[in-house]
């Protein structure tokens, strides 16, 4: 996961997570924290 802001691209942090779950678990957290105004773009990223 690779979280960003979205006029400052150097602002934002990766994560990683061995476990779908707790990636999931992570990600609805994320919902709840962050305001409404945030933009989320979600896809799977295959390496």
């Amino acid at each position: 996961m690779i979280v960003t802001h979205r006029t400052d691209i150097t602002l934002g942090f990766e994560a990683r997570f061995k476990h779908e779950v707790l990636f999931n678990k992570y990600l609805n957290f994320l919902h709840t924290v962050l305001p409404s105004t945030a933009e989320f773009t979600e896809k799977d990223w295959k390496g």
